[in-house]
């Protein structure tokens, strides 16, 4: 099977396993809640709907020039910048935060959009390091930080964090000088130590996480589900704290869910998975010919896995509760939509590395 094949299979795997555990965690609190109309099928249809858009938009990914890409880097971080900028002012206040921008029937998360805007402008930049002025190097790196900054400012602490810890690595594996790649790191801890002490949620997570403070309700519901699976699980469906005991349980715990009714096997099934797919990734990264192509696989296949990783972790205890999502199987449009749209951009990657064969 071709590696482009492998991707596309595994990717499918996630999309499937995802959308039965989404009904399976959704279903109950859709039909008990009037907002979602009483339809236990509200977050499974809307979910459907983005993941064959998506699918849709990772062909187009798929088939764009790769050269194309790499020229609107810059187009897409402006962009990114437009949409963060707009989202602070005119997006809706949910729980406190401003992510969400409203167009038309769907709902846009700009962070998603910025995270792979991040990547692709990376890529770029990384790639043509022997043909930038030091001057454009440094304003180029400080680009990608406003961006970070603007994310952190929604408040979006964790995915400000995740892309922070991104640049960063992207930046040491590079030709650039290493102390530029403290740049973005250093900056982001600055601002994190200002302004994170006014986000009293934040902190109460991290006093939670740290034992020094009532330990966190979905944290502690999170523990006790993956508990109650054991090795085989409670049985599909048959999960008790999706009841209303875990909030949002088909976004931010969702791995809580598959680990009560699927047990540890079949958590530990999704995270081979998302072990293969990365693999699958960092081959097709090493065996990319131009040197865009090969950090741009390099970062797609990061940012899944990395994201995966800091789910799967909240889940159990080993990092401070966040928002983030399990890839391709937490309900969200936004999230769908980019993630398969970056894998529509390593399968390009897979599938144009044939010419230098």
């Amino acid at each position: 099977m071709k590696k482009e094949q492998k991707i596309f299979m595994l990717v499918l795997i996630l999309l499937l396993i995802g959308m039965i555990m989404l009904f399976s965690s959704s279903s109950f609190i859709a039909y008990q809640n009037k907002n979602f109309n009483n339809d236990p099928f509200f977050f499974f249809r809307k979910q459907l709907i983005y993941i064959v858009l998506g699918i849709i938009c990772m062909f187009i990914a798929k088939s764009i020039p790769l050269a194309f890409i790499k020229r609107s880097s810059v187009f897409l971080m402006l962009a990114s910048i437009v949409l963060l900028i707009a989202v602070l002012f005119l997006g809706p206040e949910i729980n406190g935060a401003r992510r969400w921008l409203k167009i038309g029937v769907f709902t846009f998360q700009p962070s998603e959009f910025a995270e792979l805007s991040i990547i692709i402008f990376l890529s770029s930049l990384i790639a043509d390091i022997k043909r930038i002025p030091k001057k454009s190097l440094i304003t180029s790196i400080i680009i990608n930080f406003i961006v970070i900054v603007l994310i952190f400012f929604e408040p979006n602490i964790s995915t400000a964090i995740l892309l922070g810890i991104i640049t960063f690595t992207m930046l040491m594996i590079s030709e650039i000088p290493k102390s530029y790649a403290f740049i973005p790191l250093s900056a982001l801890a600055v601002t994190g130590a200002a302004f994170i002490p006014r986000y009293a949620y934040a902190i109460r997570r991290i006093m939670s996480y740290l034992n020094r403070g009532p330990i966190s309700p979905q944290t502690q519901a999170s523990l006790l589900a993956m508990g109650n699976g054991g090795i085989l699980g409670e049985g599909l469906g048959l999960g008790k704290l999706k009841l209303l005991f875990i909030p949002e349980a088909y976004s931010d715990f969702i791995f809580s869910i598959i680990g009560e009714e699927l047990g540890f096997l079949g958590a530990l099934i999704i995270v081979i998975i998302f072990f293969w797919l990365f693999y699958e990734g960092i081959n097709v990264s090493k065996r990319a010919y131009s040197p865009f192509n090969k950090i741009l696989a390099f970062g797609i296949s990061f940012l899944i896995f990395f994201k995966a990783l800091i789910h799967i972790s909240i889940s159990l205890k080993i990092l401070p509760t966040t928002g983030l999502g399990l890839p391709f199987i937490s309900y969200g449009g936004s999230s769908i939509l980019m993630n398969m749209i970056a894998i529509g951009l390593l399968i390009n990657v897979a599938k144009n590395e044939k010419k230098y064969a």
